[in-house]
């Protein structure tokens, strides 16, 4: 068997396969176009493939293997994402509002019709939503997974801004930005736990060390500074989200994820951290916290003990200069959002809704989804909401998202209009 020929087998399935996927019935356009974005993409790869000469160099001719590959083995799952964002079971509602809503935030000052995004949501087979980065045959899209049991759930929507906020760092290149920031903070630390650093590591720090210049002590460090930037950029995601949607995006983020997992992972803040962090968030924003939030979630039962004792010195290092980038990664949430002119939601506006939903009806000339959410939001929490209505009242949770939804396609239609005046 030769080993292009084998290739251009595997890689001329995937293609066909893709071809039948654009077959399907698509709700918005996004999912058709991206489908055929991918094809050709591919095709190109199957070209260059078929296109090597007999008298290639065989390195030459086997990492043009191993590229083709890599390109099915990453490509083949966003194929699957693309064809369920086609299900039934997604919110269709919500993809043009929200997609309007991350063109304001990603490309401020542009038209939405003109903006260079696409936006896809789907249902994903991962119990936490997330986002697919850094794809260079679709570049420009952003697709957001949500788990598939509650993919036709629009209070959970929110979350939606955390993925978003993935998409605003890798936008203005935070990671670069923040870099110097995060090794600051990491040798901060290391500079003022020198003794849990020398009990720990064979080069010690002594009163001339350069902790950034040395190369034996940086190669000791170095991954806690790793792991700071990481956990910063959740953090930062988590503060877009929270700024953009308000309190739904606490009752979301605690909906899924309360009350949390005993694992933890060196990428993310604790638990603890990230919801305090939340909380200081919310009050610069002047976002409303839920009463005892903070005890739907187990913060003390993650274990980091499977970590070595080095590996768990540099993790409680990372944690603390994530802490002491919070503010700064608060404000830079709160300057980016406010340069987008996104519309945030209003408590005002937020209880003329909720009037409205206590008619069983939605609310028009809604300013923005935020506030949608948080009507939702309150009488998902209220018990005792339409008891006065007890055929309702039997079926509220049901209802609630039909009704949200309703309102969303409302928000979209009288936009439409408006738009065409």
């Amino acid at each position: 068997m030769k080993l292009e020929q084998s290739i251009i087998g595997r890689l001329t399935a995937l293609v066909e396969e893709i071809r039948r996927l654009g077959e399907s019935e698509f709700p918005y356009p996004y999912s058709e176009s991206a489908l055929k974005d991918l094809r050709a993409f591919l095709e190109a790869v199957l070209e260059r493939i078929k296109s090597q000469d007999e008298l290639a160099d065989k390195e030459t001719v086997r990492q043009a293997c191993r590229v083709a590959l890599q390109n099915m083995v990453d490509y083949l799952p966003i194929a699957g994402f693309l064809l369920r964002s086609t299900n039934v079971r997604n919110a269709f509602e919500v993809v043009h509002p929200l997609f309007r809503m991350a063109a304001t935030l990603l490309e401020p000052g542009k038209d939405a019709k003109d903006a260079n995004i696409r936006l896809l949501l789907s249902s994903e087979w991962d119990y936490s939503p997330f986002i697919y980065r850094l794809l260079p045959a679709l570049p420009g899209y952003v697709l957001i997974g949500l788990p598939a049991p509650e993919s036709a759930n629009p209070l959970l929507i929110p979350l939606a801004g955390h993925e978003l906020g993935h998409s605003v760092w890798l936008k203005y290149n935070l990671q670069t930005e923040l870099q110097d920031a995060c090794t600051d903070a990491v040798v901060q630390v290391l500079q003022r736990r020198s003794q849990d650093y020398n009990r720990v590591f064979p080069y010690k720090i002594q009163p001339d060390t350069d902790l950034r210049r040395s190369i034996f002590h940086l190669g000791q460090w170095r991954a806690a500074s790793e792991w700071t930037l990481q956990q910063a950029e959740e953090s930062f995601a988590d503060f877009i989200g929270l700024h953009l949607f308000g309190f739904s995006f606490l009752y979301a983020f605690a909906y899924l994820l309360s009350p949390g997992l005993t694992g933890r992972s060196e990428s993310y803040p604790s638990s603890k951290a990230r919801l305090s962090g939340l909380e200081r968030a919310a009050q610069r924003f002047n976002v409303a916290v839920p009463r005892e939030y903070a005890d739907l979630f187990d913060c003390d039962l993650e274990d980091v003990g499977d970590l070595s004792e080095t590996s768990q010195f540099l993790l409680s290092v990372a944690d603390e200069a994530r802490d002491i980038l919070e503010p700064r990664l608060i404000e830079r949430a709160a300057d980016l959002v406010a340069a987008s002119s996104v519309q945030l939601s209003s408590e005002e506006e937020t209880n003329r809704i909720l009037e409205r939903f206590k008619l069983v009806a939605p609310a028009e000339h809604c300013r923005g989804l935020a506030d949608i959410f948080n009507a939702g939001w309150l009488v998902a929490e209220d018990p005792g909401f339409w008891k006065e209505l007890p055929v309702v009242h039997e079926r509220r949770d049901e209802i609630l998202k039909e009704l949200v939804l309703k309102n969303i396609e409302v928000f979209e239609v009288e936009w439409r209009m408006r738009r065409a005046i």
